[in-house]
């Protein structure tokens, strides 16, 4: 997992069925803007975007799209995907340092109360 989305050059998208993965396609992003690497996103069919940090315009470009995020998440990607199919994706182990509550907007939540 990238520590910072708006940065990685490629994603991994992942299919998963009943918990199993199915498919894996690595695409390559390059130095699109957030709202274009938002745009592939829906294009190719993502409904979840797991990732690490993530700018706040960058995370709104995506939920535009009607994509949900679940950032602040960090670890080996085997185990990040199985955590995910199998709904432990929230388990403190895979959230990063820092973020010390759970649901996907915390750490916004807490910047916006100053310490930006």
């Amino acid at each position: 997992i990238s520590p910072v989305l708006d940065v990685a050059r490629e994603v991994l998208f992942v299919d998963l069925e009943q918990g199993k993965i199915q498919n894996r396609n690595t695409v390559y992003l390059g130095n699109k803007t957030p709202t274009e690497r938002a745009e592939i996103f829906k294009e190719n069919g993502v409904t979840e975007v797991l990732c690490g940090a993530v700018s706040e315009y960058f995370f709104r470009a995506i939920n535009n799209q009607g994509i949900d995020v679940v950032p602040w998440v960090t670890g080996r990607v085997e185990d990040i995907l199985n955590a995910f199919a199998s709904g432990h994706i929230t388990d403190p182990c895979f959230r990063m340092p820092g973020c010390h509550r759970h649901g996907q907007r915390a750490c916004f939540r807490r910047k916006k109360r100053g310490l930006r």
